[in-house]
């Protein structure tokens, strides 16, 4: 039968970036694999720290078998049974496994067990446990899932009771969480809670008799047996998922890009833009980076199962750079925007220089109104080199380069990340003066928040299938 062995009830905690858990509350069961998903930043390692003693929290309770303890204490956390672990921390790199388990335990000194004697119940321990460890190694040598095995080993002979377990790293893979999850029922039937910390829906997720969504440091969720993934993503972000395609709201139903099958580390990517809308890849998990975005503006090869079509053109596997540039699809990355100057040329010529390769017309009242729409002052335009050029005005000098090549579609990557409110009113304006020319924008983004501002469509990227948003309140 389970039992209640910690009750967290409505805990706060204000960092100095704000507050990192606000309201949190939670039950957790001896015997009983727990979950909690979220995000990058959602609060996950700081609530594992709170239980653990690190963090005084500034309000909210924590009760072990119902008597409350006094946390920001972290030796009388650990007095209690309570532990985190973590690839990061937990072991000592110059130790050996053995005397990670044995001798780096409370009360135990290193001259009296004999290396012998460490190494035959180190061993004796894992083939409890079914796994197979050297015990001589180095904790330095150890991989992410053996690590994380050792310290689980070691919580289960310091008796601990609840063992908070991060298995948020990205390399972790089907075989190290299958392994894990043997560990983990291991643990459990001996008596011992696990709360595992995910960033993403898995199969460890799948395993877990209670879990929960954790957003901006509340609890938001509590997940119920076999909720779908998609769903899940839906929650995690904070918006609003529905599982059909929603009808084009652009006066123009001209298709201006079409792309099927697009790799990404979240999956195949597929979706069509019109002429003068803004479409949102939305990337909750944060996994596809500038993959997709890459392959559409031929930075890498596409593969054979891949295929874009950009204003009924279709591009070819191999395409490049200068192909999708012949195709007038263009790339702007927000976060690197110096680096997509050239610093030999002066602001004038890195301004130009795409529209004379495509052999665009260039007068000079056609610079000077792009000039005027960009906001780019002519001082800095006309200066001899990028070195005068504060941020903004290399940003302005990619926006002018891309008016003047009248880009079909323009794929752009996390173009409202900058803090800077000025930053970001330069780019609203330039997204209302290009689409109003015709210009399609594809946005990539970890962020709904941030392409809300903008799109007309955001799009979920999941392992499983893309779906769209309905009405977007802007």
């Amino acid at each position: 039968m389970e039992r209640e062995l910690l009750s967290i009830q409505g805990l706060h905690v204000r960092l100095a970036s704000g507050s990192a858990l606000r309201d949190f509350h939670m039950l957790i069961r001896a015997d009983c694999l727990h979950g909690i998903l979220g995000l990058r930043h959602a609060g996950k390692r700081t609530l594992a720290r709170v239980l653990t003693g690190w963090i005084q929290p500034d309000g909210g309770s924590i009760r072990l078998y119902g008597r409350e303890l006094r946390s920001g204490d972290p030796q009388m956390m650990r007095n209690a049974g309570i532990r985190y672990v973590t690839p990061s921390e937990g072991l000592i790199s110059t130790m050996t496994v053995a005397e990670n388990i044995l001798v780096a335990s409370p009360g135990v000194h290193r001259q009296l067990i004999r290396e012998k004697q460490q190494i035959a119940r180190c061993d004796a321990m894992f083939r409890q446990f079914g796994v197979s460890i050297n015990s001589r190694l180095a904790a330095k040598q150890l991989t992410i899932r053996q690590n994380l095995i050792v310290q689980l080993v070691k919580a289960w002979r310091e008796c601990a009771v609840c063992a908070i377990v991060d298995c948020t790293d990205r390399t972790l893979g089907d075989a190290d969480n299958a392994a894990l999850l043997t560990i983990f029922r291991q643990l459990c039937a001996s008596g011992m809670a696990i709360v595992l910390l995910l960033e993403r829906p898995d199969v460890l997720l799948h395993h877990c008799r209670h879990a929960i969504v954790l957003r901006e440091g509340q609890n938001v969720f509590d997940i119920p047996a076999h909720y779908p993934h998609s769903s899940l993503l839906t929650i995690l972000s904070g918006t609003p998922v529905v599982g059909h395609v929603i009808e084009k709201r652009t006066p123009d139903n001209t298709i201006y890009m079409r792309a099927e099958r697009v790799p990404s580390a979240a999956g195949t990517v597929s979706f069509i833009v019109y002429r003068g809308e803004i479409l949102g890849l939305l990337d909750p998990l944060n996994d596809s980076d500038m993959q997709p975005l890459r392959y559409l503006s031929g930075d890498n090869p596409l593969p054979p199962s891949a295929r874009i079509t950009v204003a009924d053109q279709l591009l070819s596997p191999n395409h490049g750079l200068r192909d999708a540039l012949r195709a007038r699809v263009g790339l702007l990355d927000d976060l690197s925007v110096r680096r997509q100057l050239l610093p030999m040329l002066t602001p004038l010529q890195n301004a130009t220089i795409l529209a004379q390769q495509l052999q665009q017309p260039l007068s000079y009242e056609r610079i000077e109104q792009g000039r005027e729409a960009v906001g780019l002052a002519d001082s800095m335009l006309r200066a001899r080199s990028l070195s005068d050029l504060d941020h903004l005005s290399c940003l302005r000098i990619i926006l002018l380069r891309w008016y003047l090549c009248d880009p079909i579609v323009l794929l752009c990557y996390r173009p409202f990340s900058h803090s800077d409110i000025l930053h970001q009113n330069i780019l609203i304006d330039y997204l209302s003066l290009m689409r109003a020319r015709g210009t399609a924008f594809v946005i990539l983004s970890p962020s709904a928040q941030e392409l809300r501002r903008c799109c007309d469509r955001i799009q979920v990227l999941n392992t499983e299938t893309v779906y769209e948003l309905p009405d977007i309140e802007r």
